[in-house]
């Protein structure tokens, strides 16, 4: 089977599943999403104290969306994504955070559950989500690259920023 760019082989794709973050599933996935938190943005320093705030106030709430990626084998959360649905315009959701474990890192995981995410937020009628990414790293290349044909407005941060990131507004 011929590989594409961004897509998870169907292989790979079996040996995790994802879900949403509710209620009655948050005590369950707090302790992982916290470790997630302090693995995936090391640029911010964060202590699992400070992460573990930004877990219980940001990703609880109707305006919060979060994708839970889970490997199969040890039922283990590996990766997530976060959005937050604009009270002021219900058909819009920033995407505020998506990591995925260090150790699953380059095996193209993050399309499973940014997948499961937009699904969740057709669900609740959003129509476009914007995001931000790094430029540096080649984050926003990526993305770019990823949705190509559903991005209707793209813009860079003001110049002088230590960390230039790239904004996108994309169509569900």
């Amino acid at each position: 089977m011929e590989r594409q760019e961004g897509v998870v082989s169907q292989e790979s794709a079996e040996d995790f599943e994802t879900s949403i973050l509710t209620p009655e599933n948050f005590e369950k996935f707090k302790v992982g999403l916290v470790d997630l938190m302090v693995d995936c943005f090391p640029q911010y320093d964060m202590s699992r104290e400070f992460a573990d705030q930004i877990i219980s106030r940001q990703f609880k709430g109707e305006l919060e969306v979060v994708a839970l990626l889970i490997e199969k084998t040890n039922n283990q959360l590996i990766g997530f994504s976060k959005a937050h649905i604009y009270s002021d315009h219900p058909d819009i959701a920033n995407i505020e955070f998506t990591g995925i474990t260090s150790k699953k890192r380059g095996q193209k995981l993050v399309g499973l559950v940014i997948q499961k995410l937009e699904d969740e937020l057709r669900n609740r009628n959003v129509q476009f989500v914007r995001r931000q990414s790094r430029i540096k790293d080649g984050y926003a290349d990526a993305v770019e690259r990823h949705y190509k044909d559903r991005i209707v407005e793209t813009k860079e941060s003001e110049s002088g920023q230590t960390d230039p990131k790239r904004y996108f507004k994309i169509k569900l």
